[in-house]
């Protein structure tokens, strides 16, 4: 048997007849060809496809990370610029200060970390002119016939303290160690504040126990904002299941400006 096929071609008028002939062997080349370009072109469709839809996914998260971007990098140059602000109110007052109140606030910080001081007494003592008698003034004693009357944990009205307490962090690093942490925020800022802020704790059946922390993590010199955080022991016989929240009391160029109470979760811990 022949291994070859004819194929034949004839036109109807014309006897002339043209015989092609095609081996077993190219016959079977010209079909796996044909197959194999199918799948190729087959699997170039759908990579496209696929390709372009990744290409369309990336456009958009890149949209969307360039707005991200955009405003973070606004929010950076802010806080650089609270920064800024910030340190040169410090540098001012210290270029203010004599030697000896300078050397006076050095000794105050060493003796912070051993025992326990008024921070009225250090807020006085490194802010002199920022802190005015207050005992006799009617205004002073305004505040406090004001705070004296309303319900404990509520001071006074927001519309009236330009001292803002927000982004409170409590947490419980032991049975017998508390962590602080907040924003305290200035909203007038045509004044400085200078001041400190007192924390008292409020337990389930109603008593105010008092906290004493290092008087230099509660000292405060603001125009704009300031991160402040501290840490302190509970007091014997306390455990944080029997505190049921904690009193911030911010007071600023002698005068009390705020006073907030926020609940406390003895789950929480770090």
């Amino acid at each position: 048997m022949s291994d070859k096929y004819s194929l034949l071609i004839m036109r109807d008028s014309s006897e002339k007849v043209r015989r092609l002939r095609f081996s077993v062997k190219l016959i079977k080349f010209l079909l796996v060809s044909l197959i194999v370009f199918a799948l190729v072109a087959a699997a170039g469709i759908a990579f496209s496809i696929y390709s372009f839809k990744q290409y369309n996914t990336l456009v958009t998260e890149n949209s969307e990370l360039k707005a991200t971007l955009t405003s973070t990098n606004v929010q950076l140059e802010r806080l650089k610029a609270y920064e800024a602000l910030l340190k040169d109110s410090e540098e001012v007052v210290r270029m203010q200060m004599p030697m000896n109140e300078e050397a006076d606030v050095n000794k105050i910080v060493e003796s912070n970390q051993t025992e326990e001081i008024n921070t009225q007494e250090v807020v006085a003592t490194v802010f002199p002119d920022a802190v005015n008698a207050t005992a006799d003034a009617p205004e002073a004693e305004a505040l406090e016939t004001a705070s004296t009357d309303t319900p404990e944990g509520e001071g006074m009205p927001a519309a009236e303290s330009p001292a803002k307490i927000s982004n409170v962090e409590i947490r419980t690093r032991s049975p017998k160690s508390i962590r602080l942490a907040f924003d305290l925020n200035n909203d007038n800022q045509g004044v400085t504040l200078t001041g400190s802020v007192d924390l008292a704790l409020i337990t389930k059946d109603n008593k105010v126990i008092n906290v004493s922390v290092p008087s230099h993590d509660m000292i405060f010199q603001i125009n704009y904002y300031k991160r402040m955080s501290t840490a302190f022991p509970l007091p014997e016989g306390v455990t944080p299941a029997d505190i049921q929240s904690l009193r911030l009391t911010v007071n600023a160029n002698g005068k009390r400006l705020q006073t907030e109470t926020f609940a406390f979760s003895d789950s929480a811990s770090e």
